[in-house]
């Protein structure tokens, strides 16, 4: 694909981690919904699982700057603090059976 007047080959390049991070969160919180946009060179996430919903931010040059190696670690910090928010929900919803 060739790129457009408004698209650079950065722009492509961070569009392309963009959409990457986006895959690898859909990927490993199977029941999540996953949607990103870019505005004023702010990649804006967000993300629902269950009942709760998580929201971060890239700003477009950190994704130019990024190896995806490194965009890899940080996704998967971020799918883990996810995950362990979801269990700390649920185990504040389950009736104590302590007596």
């Amino acid at each position: 694909m060739e790129p457009t007047l408004r698209e650079s080959p950065a722009d492509l390049d961070a569009e392309l981690k963009a959409c990457a991070i986006a895959d690898r969160l859909t990927e490993q919180i199977h029941d999540a919904f996953v949607e990103y946009e870019c505005t004023d060179g702010v990649y804006e996430f967000a993300v629902r699982y269950g009942e709760s919903s998580f929201k971060f931010w890239f700003p477009e040059e950190g994704l130019l700057r990024k190896r995806m190696q490194e965009l890899e670690q940080m996704t998967a910090q971020i799918i883990d603090r996810i995950r362990a928010s979801r269990i700390d929900t649920a185990d504040q919803r389950e009736p104590s059976t302590e007596k």
